[in-house]
């Protein structure tokens, strides 16, 4: 499948470092948040369930390059559809997803987001990250495994 990366800006190196202390605080206290749910339901085994989908941050050390921050992993539950012999059911699957920013001072109001779990997976991310005011502009750079190169887009 390869990594899809999401390039992010934020309106303000300010605005940036913010957000960012938001995670460090996160990721201090270790705690698991909810960022929204799904409903599993099949009537003939009488499942009627709400599931939390739940998200962390995690710091890791800094890279060799002087140009990235520390890196911050954030496990996060995801949606996903699997079919069965019984039928379609919503459940959760853990992902990771991997989120750096630049301090090099050309490059001080982006970040970087990336994982090798596909688009929803990103989404889903960027989606937790907004319950704790973590809401930059975001463009993204998928990186695919195959021959065909690079594709880049604009949100």
């Amino acid at each position: 499948m390869g990594v899809l990366a999401r390039i992010l800006m934020f309106p303000s190196v300010q605005r940036k470092l913010e957000a960012f202390s938001k995670l460090d605080s996160l990721a201090k206290e270790g705690a698991e948040f909810e960022y929204g749910s799904i409903h599993l339901y099949n009537e003939k085994y009488g499942l009627d369930v709400k599931i939390k989908l739940l998200f962390k941050a995690l710091k890791q050390g800094r890279l060799q390059s002087g140009d990235l921050s520390d890196i911050y992993i954030i496990p996060l539950d995801v949606p996903v559809e699997h079919e069965s012999l019984e039928g379609k059911f919503d459940v959760k699957e853990r992902r990771e997803v991997y989120l750096v920013h630049f301090v090099d001072p050309q490059l001080e109001n982006l970040a970087v987001i990336s994982t090798e779990h596909g688009s929803k997976t990103l989404s889903q991310a960027l989606k937790a990250l907004q319950k704790i005011a973590f809401t930059p502009l975001e463009s993204y750079i998928e990186l695919p495994s195959g021959p065909r190169g690079s594709r880049f887009s604009e949100s």
